[in-house]
C-alpha cells in the first residue's frame, strides 16, 4: 500500500470506531487506545484496570481519571476518556463489556 491507501484506510477506520459509539471529536482529538485485553472496572469517576482479575482493588493497577465524564457504550464494549494526570495525556479507552467487573 501506498502512503495515501494507508491514510484514508486509517481514517476511515476511525471515523467509523468514533461513529460506532456516538462520539466526536472536538478541538482536542483523543488518541486510541485499545485496552481490550485487560480486566476493568469503572467506580464513582475513575477507572482501573489489569492484566489479572486478582489485582483489581490492590494497588497494583493502572488507573485513571474520567475526563469530562467520557462514558460511550455499546452491547459489546465501552469507550471511556481517560486523564492519566500525566503531561496532560488524555486518551479514548476502549474496553471489553465481558472484562468489566
Amino acid at each position: 500500500m501506498d502512503i495515501n491507501q494507508l491514510i484514508s484506510a486509517y481514517t476511515n477506520a476511525e471515523t467509523a470506531l468514533l461513529k460506532a459509539f456516538d462520539f466526536e471529536q472536538d478541538w482536542r482529538v483523543l488518541p486510541i487506545d485499545d485496552m481490550r485485553k485487560y480486566v476493568w472496572t469503572l467506580s464513582d469517576h475513575s477507572v482501573e484496570w489489569a492484566e489479572y482479575e486478582d489485582d483489581l482493588g490492590t494497588g497494583k493497577v493502572y488507573t485513571g481519571d474520567v475526563w469530562h465524564g467520557i462514558i460511550k457504550t455499546t452491547s459489546t464494549h465501552t469507550a471511556i476518556a481517560i486523564d492519566t494526570q500525566c503531561d496532560g495525556n488524555i486518551f479514548f479507552c476502549i474496553f471489553d463489556n465481558s472484562k468489566r467487573r
